[in-house]
């Protein structure tokens, strides 16, 4: 684990209950962006305090969104309407995904691609193409 209530309790006043499932949510959600965080135990002290920082923000952010509302006010002919429901978004913004899978020692992934013609005596009509992972 690598944040706990305690260390959201000075920016935030979250129900303990709460916390930790926000807590187990986004590290749940770190570990699919970078695997290697499944292990903090390999990570540098440095290394567990930056992946502390990135999730303290993300927890906090997600707090301050709340569930939204959509109010509207009244007078005669003149109505106002403020709207504070906010789409899904993802949990971490791409910066904080990208910190995440640096901290972990990669880039969690990405583009390319594996001749599965190679060596295998398969013949194709199309020696272009490539199975392609994304």
């Amino acid at each position: 684990m690598y944040i706990t209530p305690e260390d959201l309790a000075p920016f935030a006043n979250i129900p303990e209950i709460k916390a930790l499932a926000m807590i187990a949510d986004a590290e749940a959600k770190a570990v699919i962006a970078a695997p290697p965080l499944g292990d903090p135990a390999k990570l540098t002290e440095v290394q567990r305090a930056q992946v502390k920082a990135i999730l303290r923000d993300a927890i906090l952010r997600w707090n301050d969104r709340g569930s939204g509302a959509l109010t509207q006010t009244s007078i005669g002919q003149v109505s106002v309407s403020a709207d504070t429901r906010i789409a899904s978004r993802n949990l971490f913004t791409a910066a904080e995904l990208d910190l995440l899978r640096a901290i972990a020692g990669g880039d969690g992934g990405g583009a390319f691609s594996l001749d599965l013609a190679a060596g295998a005596g398969v013949r194709t009509a199309r020696p272009d193409l490539k199975f392609q992972w994304g």
